[in-house]
């Protein structure tokens, strides 16, 4: 997180499974954030269940691939993330006064 908040990348590649927070929280809170409302995250695991993907996809990740990947995957991963990112919107951040 520290190093999305000092970078602002477009695009992270996020490990489901990591020893400190796991994937699944560093997704909901970059997404709370709204600097990071519209980064690409692409999720990776090797041992998420199937059925745990899609919750992976509904807290924000916009895509998921299950290691090993192939290297054609992730780059289509990539070029539909990037073609999606300029249909993105941030969401509205509610009323400001």
């Amino acid at each position: 997180l520290e190093v999305a908040a000092a970078w602002s990348p477009q695009i992270i590649l996020m490990d489901i499974v990591m020893p400190v927070m796991d994937g699944r929280e560093a997704i909901r809170t970059l997404r709370q954030n709204p600097d990071h409302a519209l980064t690409c995250i692409i999720a990776l695991s090797a041992s998420v269940p199937d059925e745990q993907c899609q919750r992976v996809l509904d807290l924000g990740a916009d895509a998921f691939l299950a290691k090993p990947y192939l290297p054609r995957e992730l780059g289509d991963a990539l070029r539909t993330a990037l073609r999606d990112a300029g249909r993105k919107t941030a969401p509205d951040p509610g009323p400001t006064s």
